[in-house]
């Protein structure tokens, strides 16, 4: 959900926490700075997450994002925002391109499909309702309630982390990749 939180409410965002920017032309260039670092990161993670697994790579990715979640919601200056939010783009890039293709390993083969609806059911629905969540949440669009958005962000990516840390082991990923063979 807190992937796809901002993009809801960037415009917003931007009249609020960078008032002397144009909010249009911040949020395009957030969007592009976004795009082309998730981009690129996807695709150097789907690489990388072959040579040192999946896991750790989504782990890791979620323990920076957020950090970076948070650093987003503190700042104060547009550039800094703008360097920081490419760096939170690129480490989604890992969760997006990883992601999908680990639940892959962890379905069992002859209800693989299922596994997969059930995958892209969560992650779809989730997206769906971060407008309607943090919708409630900016209700008053101030800062504060932007930093809250940033803040509360920030702890669904620890806790994203933590409980993927502890409910999805390596041992298990390697058995039942081991058992599709």
């Amino acid at each position: 959900m807190d992937i796809n939180g901002l993009q809801f409410f960037a415009l917003y965002f931007f009249q609020v926490y960078f008032p002397a920017v144009n909010p249009e032309a911040a949020f395009r260039t957030m969007g592009a700075i976004s795009l082309v670092m998730t981009l690129l990161a996807s695709v150097g993670a789907g690489l990388f997450s072959d040579r040192i697994g999946r896991r750790p790579l989504i782990l890791w990715a979620m323990f920076v994002c957020a950090v970076v979640t948070l650093l987003m919601g503190l700042t104060n200056n547009y550039v800094v925002f703008l360097i920081i939010s490419g760096l939170r783009a690129a480490a989604t890039g890992p969760i997006i391109a990883s992601s999908p293709a680990l639940a892959s390993d962890l379905a069992p083969k002859d209800e693989a499909g299922q596994y997969m609806t059930y995958n892209n059911l969560t992650t779809r629905l989730s997206g769906a309702l971060a407008g309607l969540i943090f919708g409630v949440i900016l209700v008053t669009l101030t800062r504060i309630t932007f930093m809250g958005l940033f803040i509360i962000s920030a702890i669904l990516f620890l806790l994203g982390g933590i409980v993927f840390a502890l409910r999805v082991s390596q041992k298990e990923i390697d058995t039942r990749i081991g058992q599709a063979v």
